[in-house]
């Protein structure tokens, strides 16, 4: 159907939004300002549904209407603060989640009984008994003032009566879906307008295509390249991309159009233009940098936080004098990691001696401002205390701010006056709730810089329908995500909501909203592409039934493609330098251990950077116990409950009760070291003792499974010499051209050989992560096994991992033959390429660890990446790959 006269005389034209708002301003002017030949015309009467109450309700109470003289309305924002106020409240509930959590849901269904007319009901669920009790409690703090939902009862009152005139015609623009109550409006409209449903749809319905992908990657980039192609094509083309879940795939989508758009981004000394595209999802208030600054410095001003936030303060360039002290707090920061402390505060900094002074100072200033609280008690006034405190450190700080920041900045601004009018329910409140709201607020606003109207819109599912476009293009239709699974409010009754047909309730009500969408799209477009993945992962997709049409032709996915990587690279001068190795000195036993020749493997490059010069990772600060003090914690207690036991028959001999008391016993001996530890409450230590204890007793339970065996070394240093000759120092010393390498042996085993004497040994070693055997001869990565193994002298007949892992424990090794447990193989059945000989398999090994320790010897520092190499290194800032 084609759209009204939006300028006929006495009609009033409602959208079920704001954006739908203006897109109807804007189409009726142009076209008043085309027809007339003007500059300007008068804006028609278009109103968004919620500025139709607003309006409505303010004319009632102009008229003195009593039941609106009597009561203020309630903006849904005061009313969300309500809510969160009550839940906050609240002892009687135990639970995880956020207070603003739950009221965002609490709202949501008090909204959805409003709107779809349903007064009291049964409670089925403890949940929907305790919302019950908030929207009782909400009810009475709220006395005085009615909810948008309560206002339009009575408007719809009011019209029925006559009280409020109704206008001529009234267009009910683009509603997809009526809940009872807006019916109930335009049935009251009905009885003195002419009152008929309109949208931007035409007749003929849009041509469908269809594009399958790969993967979401290619699917991206496939989305950007069709926009860039249609928008060459016709620059004046509406064109839209529609994402069901806009707000988990933004950053990604922004980087494939950007990659498309505005490539040369990454050229130095280049702009950034405005883009003819625009993201409708925004991102919460809190996100954006500068925000998030503002609240960290007042949250750490209140109370201890992690170190991690102290350090991103010292560092930020959004307080006083950051420019100028740039260094220095680079250096204060690195000192502050150093000392290894979990919490600070803010305040603690202003009386370190190693703090730069301009930095002290504005903390100082900081810290006497916000103590200044003698006076404040509502909202408003710590509103504006915060402000004060923010200013006095020196936020936002010198620099020029970009559009973006800017922009933050204006939205934080009002939202501390919004908020000071807004929260009026409690005259008198502390500090920690003030900060409480003002973060809650942070986050449930969403930053929306201004922008210009734009040809390429990307947005979600609502937000496009209803809208008038020459181009589509929907993402992700495969099953599963359209239509959208199920998503019932929780704290109302299931059959409730089903019965009333209220949204996300089942997949019936689905289906049904998802097919009135696709329709809508379908009408207002001329050209509609269905794009779905084939693989998300290594899971196999399948589109949706809602896929149709032709395949999209090829030509729409072509961009033009400028590598400015390779000509940014191109532009650089290159200076070629021989960079000769330089031999390491062998008379001194390498510092490094096993870690020298691992990380050789790997990359020698990492290796030099660490085991050479010594470059050290950035000191990173954590709360608890890290992998590598659990790791050492294991090895600890394993060799303190076989130093007592020897044998696999002294364990066997153990009844459950004693096993378990020996594990005990020996779990709270290795925890002794951790004494003193600030930073681990006894709660967290009763955690790891039991979690130990678990995983301890699970270990043994499964070593009584294997063939016999005893117990010869625990924790055993020794030395390996590897480079011209594979010498053991009982024999020889490290020569001109070897290494002297430090290993520990956790543990050696001593199993029983064909004469049942236990004769032949097992190195084992202790791992509490993942599992892998990567010992080929011709791709040696993992040498610890190797290692182990050469470093015994004689009568070596496998070698083992120790799987120490909850509900993961196994050993994984090889042997050659003898039976040392399950898991540990003959070296011919482990698929590693070993020879089907285990002292053929040992030289092998040998001759590879030569190799590698000749390599490290002669300074070798070559990049060689790789996904185990590249995964985990730090090094990326300076590596040359």
């Amino acid at each position: 159907m084609n759209a009204p006269d939006f300028y006929q005389p006495g009609l009033l034209t409602i959208t079920p939004n704001t954006r739908l708002r203006d897109a109807v301003i804007a189409k009726a002017t142009d076209a008043k300002i085309l027809e007339e030949g003007v500059q300007s015309v008068k804006v028609p009467s278009v109103l968004s549904l919620a500025d139709y109450i607003e309006k409505a309700w303010s004319n009632l109470q102009s008229q003195d209407f009593q039941k609106a003289t009597n009561c203020a309305l309630l903006s849904d924002t005061t009313l969300f603060y309500r809510w969160v106020d009550v839940i906050r409240k609240d002892k009687n509930i135990e639970t995880i989640l956020n207070p603003t959590e739950l009221a965002n849901q609490a709202v949501a269904a008090n909204k959805r009984l409003a709107q779809w007319c349903v007064g009291s009901f049964d409670a089925d669920s403890a949940e929907s008994e305790v919302f019950k009790n908030w929207q009782k409690e909400v009810k009475r703090s709220t006395y005085g003032v009615v909810s948008t939902e309560e206002a339009l009862l009575i408007i719809i009152e009011a019209i029925e009566s006559g009280v409020l005139a109704a206008p001529e015609c009234v267009c009910v623009f683009s509603f997809d879906d009526l809940p009872p109550l807006h019916e109930k409006l335009f049935q009251a409209f009905a009885k003195h307008s002419d009152v008929f449903h309109s949208d931007f749809s035409d007749i003929n319905q849009a041509k469908p295509f269809s594009l399958s992908n790969y993967d979401d990657d290619e699917q991206l980039s496939n989305m950007a390249k069709w926009a860039h192609h249609a928008h060459l094509q016709d620059p004046k083309a509406r064109i839209a991309i529609v994402v069901p879940d806009l707000p988990a795939k933004r950053e990604a989508i922004v980087s494939a159009l950007n990659e498309v758009f505005e490539p040369q981004v990454i050229l130095p000394n280049v702009p950034s233009y405005t883009q003819p595209y625009n993201i409708t999802a925004g991102t919460p208030l809190s996100s954006q940098p500068l925000i998030k600054t503002a609240l960290r410095i007042l949250r750490t001003g209140l109370e201890e936080v992690a170190a991690e936030e102290i350090f991103k303060i010292v560092n930020s360039p959004f307080i006083a004098h950051s420019i100028i002290e740039r260094s220095r707090r680079a250096r204060f920061d690195l000192q502050l990691r150093e000392r290894g402390n979990t919490t600070y505060s803010l305040l603690n900094l202003t009386g370190d001696p190693a703090c730069p002074r301009k930095l002290s100072y504005a903390i100082g200033r900081f810290a006497n401002t916000l103590n200044n609280r003698s006076s404040a008690t509502s909202l408003a006034q710590w509103l504006t205390l915060f402000d004060d405190s923010l200013e006095a450190i020196g936020w936002p700080g010198e620099r020029n701010l970009n559009s973006e920041e800017f922009q933050a900045l204006k939205q934080f601004k009002e939202l501390l006056l919004e908020l000071s009018g807004n929260f009026t329910f409690e005259a008198d409140i502390s500090v920690d709730d003030a900060l409480f709201y003002l973060l809650t607020a942070c986050n449930n606003t969403l930053y929306s810089p201004e922008t210009k109207e734009t040809p390429i819109q990307v947005m979600g599912l609502l937000e496009a329908a209803g809208l008038r476009f020459d181009k589509m293009l929907v993402l992700d239709m495969n099953m599963g995500t359209v239509p959208a699974k199920a998503s019932p409010n929780t704290f109302l009754p299931l059959q409730l909501q089903i019965d009333h047909k209220m949204p996300h309730a089942d997949a019936n009500r689905e289906l049904s909203f998802f097919e009135s969408i696709l329709s809508r799209y379908s009408r207002n477009c001329t050209e509609i592409i269905y794009s779905y993945c084939q693989y998300q992962h290594e899971s196999e997709l399948t589109p949706s039934y809602f896929v149709s049409g032709d395949v999209a032709p090829v030509e729409w996915f072509n961009a033009p493609s400028i590598d400015y990587q390779s000509y940014l690279l191109h532009r650089i001068p290159v200076q070629t330098e021989f960079d000769d190795p330089a031999p390491i000195d062998t008379s001194r036993k390498a510092r490094g251990g096993v870690s020298i020749l691992q990380k050789e493997t790997l990359c020698p490059f990492m290796n030099f950077m660490d085991n050479r010069l010594r470059v050290k990772d950035f000191p990173k600060v954590r709360d608890g116990l890290s992998a590598s003090v659990r790791g050492q914690l294991l090895h600890d207690i394993m060799a303190r409950i076989w130093k007592v036991l020897r044998a696999q028959a002294d364990l066997l001999e153990l009844n459950e009760e004693q096993q378990h008391r020996l594990v005990s016993q020996k779990i709270d001996e290795s925890f002794i070291a951790l004494r003193g530890r600030h930073d681990i409450d006894e709660s967290l230590l009763k955690m790891e003792k039991s979690s130990f204890n678990l995983i301890v007793n699970q270990w043994l339970d499964f070593e009584k499974t294997r063939p016999p065996f005893m117990v010869e070394a625990i924790e055993e240093d020794r030395t390996v010499i590897l480079g011209d000759k594979l010498r053991n120092e009982d024999k020889e010393s490290a020569g001109s051209g070897s290494i002297s390498i430090s290993i520990r042996l956790d543990r050696i085993d001593c199993v029983q050989d064909e004469k049942k004497q236990f004769t032949s040994k097992v190195p084992i070693d202790y791992k509490s992560g993942s599992l892998s055997m990567k010992i080929s001869p011709t791709a040696l990565r993992d040498v610890q096994l190797p290692l182990a193994a050469i470093s015994e002298p004689s009568d070596v007949c496998g070698v083992a991992y120790a799987g120490i892992k909850k509900n993961a424990i196994k050993m994984l090794g090889v042997s050659d033959g003898t039976d040392v447990g399950k898991g540990v193989v003959p070296t011919e059945k482990a698929r590693l390429s070993l020879s089907s000989d285990f002292k053929e398999a040992l030289d092998h090994w040998k001759s590879q660890l030569n190799l590698i320790a000749k390599r490290f010897i002669a300074g070798a520092a070559q990049v060689t990446p790789s996904t185990d190499a590249c995964r985990y290194c730090k090094k990326n800032i300076i590596c040359r790959s």
